[in-house]
């Protein structure tokens, strides 16, 4: 009788390999932060966290899965740039980082970077609406070209950095 030696690990990689999959939890994900929002929030809060919030958490968790897939075989200073931009993103909404969307930073940066087309296309579509919030809503056009800018900019750094890297087979035994 053959044993399954394959780890939990593994399987899970596997199973997030599928884009049904990343798809299916990106989804889930932001439904539990639209019932996290309308459960905690008052509805003008709720309302904000629905358009504006929700929508970002799609792209945010398919860049997390493909950069946690593609971390096994990069080294792991290749990850400063991500790690910069998502601590900047973040603490936008904890805390209080003056002049810079954390939106337009994150999803500039993931719009460049990504390899999947599920996050690019994720990312750019709440990009243009967060576009179109800053700018034809709220008027803010110096978060938004800060945000923008910083994006670029660690776009440049993560490229930069890739491109020093050993390239990275695309299947097991194959060179690239």
């Amino acid at each position: 009788m053959a044993r399954n030696t394959t780890s939990s690990a593994e399987r899970a990689s596997d199973w997030l390999s599928r884009p049904l999959h990343v798809v299916l939890l990106a989804l889930a994900a932001s439904a539990a932060w639209a019932l996290y929002a309308v459960l905690r929030f008052p509805p003008e809060k709720a309302t904000l966290n629905l358009v504006y919030h929700v929508p970002i958490v799609f792209p945010f968790v398919t860049f997390l899965i493909e950069r946690s897939r593609s971390a096994r075989q990069a080294p792991s200073w290749s990850l400063a740039p991500d790690s910069v931009v998502l601590s900047l993103a973040m603490w936008r909404i904890i805390g209080d980082v003056p002049l810079v969307s954390g939106h337009a930073l994150f999803l500039s940066y993931a719009v460049l970077t990504s390899r999947t087309r599920i996050t690019r296309f994720a990312a750019m579509v709440v990009l243009l609406e967060t576009l179109w919030l800053k700018l034809i809503v709220w008027h803010d056009s110096a978060t938004l070209g800060f945000g923008l800018t910083l994006g670029l900019c660690f776009a440049l750094v993560h490229w930069l950095v890739r491109s020093r890297e050993a390239p990275i087979p695309v299947f097991k035994g194959t060179p690239n």
